[in-house]
């Protein structure tokens, strides 16, 4: 898949979208239980972004991308990188079969022993 390939290079990791169900598979067999998988889209609510401001604090949020935002204007590594990733979540979002899967999977379990 080139979105895949595109976040590979970026990152100089291998890259590949996974299902929810298929991380709670791996949680549960690394031993954990009770696992819990909450899957999270790439636009969140409002309630969602109002809860996200409450834990990252805004004044932290603000910083964050200010400077995030002179590195990119500064930076024609980190520019040419966004522009791919960028381009990268375009074909991501707009293919049927992957853009269900875009966004993060929060998983939490118990290890017993």
């Amino acid at each position: 898949m080139v979105s895949e390939q595109i976040f590979g290079e970026i990152t100089q990791l291998p890259f590949k979208i996974h299902t929810p169900a298929h991380w709670k598979h791996w949680l549960e067999n690394a031993g954990l239980t009770g696992v819990q998988v909450h899957k999270h889209g790439i636009k969140p609510s409002i309630k969602e972004g109002i809860e996200l401001f409450r834990e990252i604090g805004f004044f932290q949020f603000i910083d964050t991308m200010t400077r995030l935002a002179r590195y990119t204007l500064t930076s024609k590594i980190i520019c040419d990188r966004i522009k791919k990733l960028e381009k990268a979540k375009m074909i991501l979002t707009r293919k049927k079969s992957t853009s269900k899967h875009v966004g993060y999977v929060l998983g939490i379990g118990k290890k017993l022993g």
